[in-house]
């Protein structure tokens, strides 16, 4: 059963699978309330949870078996299910996805919570930060969206892909010159000779005459 919530209350907080620096107490809003979201719950089952004081996921998530299949119209083969939970019980996981999920191996919402991180955001379309909101919730917690979206890159690929040149190529472009550019530099040059040597040629007839009109003039 769930305690008064405290200030700290989820700091140390760690779900299993996640890296370290995926459980800090600002990506939790809470223990989930929503006990309808969970597969096989309705209202009056939900209603008849709560009676037995189980009030949020977090507390069916971690009850026995026994403990809920005491609950009026709960039955032991219920009572497992609602536990374990299910995958489309998550926040952005439809019929697709979710068979996505199953192919993997991954049933349960349990099956989540114990998953390897790096194990899930191998599926298809399934990045970094989605991986870490589907095991928060799956461990029976909301998620706080604001700081979830606010972080990093939520693919590690993408991260890489944005600090590193992704093809040889564009490295020798970024730092050599183009064919253009050379040919370009090359004509400049030959132009500037061309010039020089004219100049000197004029300078050579403008000193001929001079003498020419010095040696009339004597």
């Amino acid at each position: 059963m769930s305690d008064e919530p405290g200030e700290n209350q989820y700091q140390d907080l760690a779900v299993s699978g996640l890296p370290t620096d995926s459980n800090p107490a600002d990506r939790i809003a809470g223990e989930s309330e929503e006990l309808e979201r969970i597969k096989r719950v309705g209202k009056q089952r939900a209603e008849n949870l709560r009676d037995a004081g189980f009030n949020t996921i977090v507390d069916i998530r971690n009850a026995d078996v026994e403990e809920i299949s005491t609950v009026e119209n709960v039955g032991e083969n219920t009572a497992e299910k609602i536990i374990a939970g299910d995958v489309s019980e998550l926040t952005g996981v439809g019929d697709k996805r979710a068979a996505q999920l199953r192919e993997a191996g991954f049933q349960t919402a349990t099956d989540i919570v114990e998953a390897d991180h790096d194990e899930l955001e191998n599926i298809s379309g399934i990045g970094d930060t989605l991986v870490t909101r589907f095991k928060i919730e799956a461990a029976g917690y909301e998620v706080n969206d604001q700081a979830l979206t606010a972080e990093e890159p939520t693919n590690r690929r993408q991260a890489l892909t944005a600090e590193e040149p992704t093809n040889k190529n564009q490295v020798l472009t970024a730092e050599e010159p183009s064919s253009y550019a050379i040919e370009q530099s090359d004509e400049e040059t030959n132009i500037r000779r061309i010039l020089n040597t004219t100049d000197i040629s004029a300078i050579i007839r403008f000193n001929s005459l001079v003498c020419t009109f010095r040696e009339f003039y004597k």
